[in-house]
């Protein structure tokens, strides 16, 4: 059975190796003793001429941003920072990708330093005014707002470019993460009220025109689409910074994914269809996986005859993460599986990007 990491890792934490690959935690479990991240700079292993794309200057040193595709095309930078990798294979074995981006499994051995969400949060609060670039002030006011509002700022991550102290006015954007479905709620509660003056959040029609590879991969129209981005308050603008805010597990949260994960799995049937209501929301906010609970109202497609009338939905498509769906009516799509643990037998569905569909009726 996989373990969470020791050093109280958590997702998009950021791990940097000692060797120069620095990349946030991108699951929650993981190997005994490993962690998995997914690079997003590469130290330069020597000085290079003229080299297209963006290089950082990270504690003096020179690092390329690892992007596998930029507006889709390959980066002229891929190649040289997979080429650094490539070369550090023997210490890292497990380095693979998958839907555009790559996951590198680290040794702690090999981790020479981890920045923290949490301590970007205690950085940021304690840095004074006259030296705060207009990103780092509009994240400022975001946090104390959402802190004054009752939520704890242990409940409270900075993450991305801001953590590394690498943000580019007027291109970076704001990462903030929320720790448990509780205060993450209470987040989106708060946001969507409007309190705050300074917060804009995109219409459809701006959606719309940022119809994306998201969408497309999800079997999701531009309308659908535009929809269910705006029936969510985690992504917007703050004084006119672009932000995302993510919902994170906390340590009881991560216990009980690891039961459910550790529950034996069988494939019954592929692409089940099924009309249901949801009767249980609390897990919607996270992802890998969004977890929820439904209600069967009528199978479209074949199915077993017995597994009673609930279904778990564990969902790994982005553009549901987050809604709420309880008491909701919705068409499903995905693969039915049967899990077993000690107490009892149970069916559940897994919604897949490109093949899963989920639609609110």
């Amino acid at each position: 059975m996989r373990e969470c990491p020791p050093m109280n890792l958590t997702l998009h934490d950021i791990v940097e190796t000692i060797d120069g690959i620095i990349g946030p935690v991108t699951s929650y479990i993981h190997l005994p003793g490993e962690v998995i991240i997914s690079p997003k700079y590469v130290l330069l292993q020597r000085t290079m001429q003229n080299m297209p794309g963006t290089i950082r200057v990270i504690h003096g040193n020179h690092y390329l941003r690892y992007n596998i595709s930029i507006q889709g095309r390959l980066d002229p930078t891929y190649r040289k920072a997979s080429d650094d990798i490539h070369f550090l294979q023997p210490y890292y074995p497990h380095y693979f990708k998958s839907e555009g981006d790559s996951f590198l499994t680290v040794p702690y051995h090999r981790v020479q330093k981890v920045y923290r969400g949490r301590q970007g949060v205690v950085q940021l609060l304690e840095m004074p005014e006259n030296i705060c670039d207009s990103i780092q002030a509009a994240a400022i006011s975001l946090l104390k707002f959402l802190h004054e509002n009752m939520i704890p700022l242990s409940n409270l991550g900075v993450v991305g470019s801001i953590l590394l102290q690498l943000q580019t006015v007027g291109i970076s954007d704001i990462d903030l993460v929320v720790y448990g479905s509780s205060a993450y709620r209470q987040a989106m509660h708060l946001l969507s009220r409007g309190y705050l003056q300074t917060l804009r959040f995109p219409g459809e029609s701006e959606w719309r025109s940022h119809y994306t590879q998201v969408g497309i991969m999800n079997r999701l129209s531009a309308e659908e689409y535009a929809k269910l981005m705006t029936q969510q308050f985690n992504r917007g603008s703050i004084s006119g910074v672009d932000f995302g805010i993510l919902a994170v597990r906390n340590a009881e949260e991560i216990e009980k994914l690891k039961r459910r994960l550790s529950y034996q799995y069988s494939l019954l049937y592929e692409n089940c269809e099924l009309v249901g209501h949801v009767i249980d929301d609390s897990e919607i906010m996270f992802m890998y996986p969004s977890i929820f609970c439904v209600e069967i109202e009528k199978w479209i497609s074949e199915h077993p005859r017995s597994g009673g009338t609930e279904l778990q939905i564990f969902n790994y498509s982005a553009p549901y993460v987050g809604l709420e769906l309880q008491g909701k009516k919705i068409y499903l799509q995905g693969d039915l599986y049967l899990h077993e643990n000690k107490r009892r037998t149970k069916l559940c569905v897994k919604i897949w990007p490109r093949t899963g569909l989920l639609r609110i009726l």
